[in-house]
């Protein structure tokens, strides 16, 4: 377990490298759209020089919205910085749900092959925790229901549900998927069921929980798979 802290960095730093793919391709359709309304707009310039930027007005709107996307995804991507913090810091559970969803939109089987539905209660405190932990609780339970949808139908489109409740003086997240388990005991080290894979991620959950008191079940019935982080306190000490 003393290398595990290591290893919770490495695993983090490879699901964003993971995700460097669907980044080119969304970041190349943005410049697509910019360099098409630009192409357009000096086009017109050369054939109708006298023409009024206000007759033009929809191909700017066109050129600005593109500008403002290609900027979200830039600020999504800047954030993760903010979201893998090990110092204690203050994280609304709302914001990083929307922050999480945004940054997956960067895996293209999550973006094209998964609505994922997302419920933040309203009256869920801020937390005051590393935020490193929290994402790497959430962010491991979710590669998992998204590569079980891989493999169960990669051509379909899957239904994934994400919410946050207020538990005790903090919250409990939950990640529900229509799957299924299939390790009798998937927190012990080493067990896994895909080729090339560690089999540590739910391993490095129950470390990460059992520094910061947490909680982290997973269970299905039903059909459904559904894993379960809650922090019983508002402010989490590693």
């Amino acid at each position: 377990t003393e290398q595990y802290p290591a290893l919770i960095r490495y695993y983090l730093a490879a699901t964003c490298g993971s995700k460097l793919p669907g980044l080119s391709h969304n970041l190349n359709n943005f410049v697509h759209v910019l360099n098409m309304q630009l192409t357009l707009l000096d086009s017109i310039q050369a054939r109708k020089p006298d023409t009024l930027l206000v007759d033009q007005s929809k191909k700017i709107k066109k050129l600005s919205q593109g500008t403002q996307k290609l900027a979200h995804a830039i600020d999504i991507m800047s954030q993760r910085s903010f979201y893998l913090q090990e110092d204690i810091v203050s994280t609304s559970p709302a914001e990083f749900l929307s922050w999480l969803h945004d940054f997956w939109q960067n895996d293209l089987f999550f973006k094209h092959n998964i609505n994922c539905h997302l419920d933040c209660a309203s009256d869920v405190p801020t937390l005051e925790l590393p935020a490193f932990a929290l994402t790497f609780c959430v962010e491991q339970p979710l590669i998992n229901a998204v590569e079980a949808y891989k493999l169960k139908d990669p051509e379909a489109k899957h239904d994934l549900e994400i919410k946050v409740s207020a538990h005790k003086k903090g919250i409990e997240l939950q990640i529900i998927s229509d799957t299924n388990l299939t390790l009798q005991d998937p927190w012990q080290p080493c067990q896994t069921t895909k080729s090339g894979h560690l089999g540590l991620g739910l391993p490095l959950i129950k470390f990460l929980c059992s520094r910061l008191n947490w909680i982290a079940t997973l269970m299905e019935e039903s059909g459904k798979t559904c894993f379960s982080l809650s922090i019983p306190e508002n402010k989490s000490l590693f």
